[in-house]
């Protein structure tokens, strides 16, 4: 499959267990109106796979102001999304150059059955972190 099938397919998988809250919290959430050559569309239309790669600087954009600012036009108070994610680089020629980490631990690591922290977990160290995707990729294939 060419890069764009691959692209698709892993946004579908990782947006459907989404839909059923993005859809409820649509009827709670209020937005300004927007300006009059927008065009108006619904979080399903919006989040279509299709849709997100065609928007993808957008979405970059939109990540930045929810994940990287203190607070912002749409949250003048303190932004409680604000570190809650950080890019960690990687340095290996055969993997990304980067990985997303959680800002604070979930403790999955305390669950059984494999009391495992999880791939994003900000207690791994990166090299820890190198091995486990190392190992994801060799046993995807």
């Amino acid at each position: 499959p060419n890069k764009t099938m691959l692209q698709l397919s892993t946004l579908e998988k990782i947006l459907a267990p989404a839909q059923p809250l993005l859809e409820e919290s649509a009827q709670w959430i209020t937005l300004s109106p927007p300006p009059d050559n927008a065009k108006i569309v619904t979080a399903t239309e919006y989040l279509q796979p299709e849709t997100l790669l065609a928007n993808i600087a957008e979405i970059a954009a939109s990540r930045k102001t929810l994940l990287e600012n203190k607070s912002s036009f749409v949250m003048p108070h303190r932004n409680p999304l604000y570190k809650l994610m950080r890019s960690e680089k990687l340095a290996q020629p055969d993997l990304p150059a980067e990985v997303t980490v959680r800002g604070t631990c979930c403790l999955i690591f305390r669950m059984p059955p494999n009391f495992r922290s999880c791939g994003s977990c900000p207690l791994l160290k990166t090299e820890e972190r190198v091995v486990r995707i190392r190992e994801k990729i060799a046993k995807a294939h």
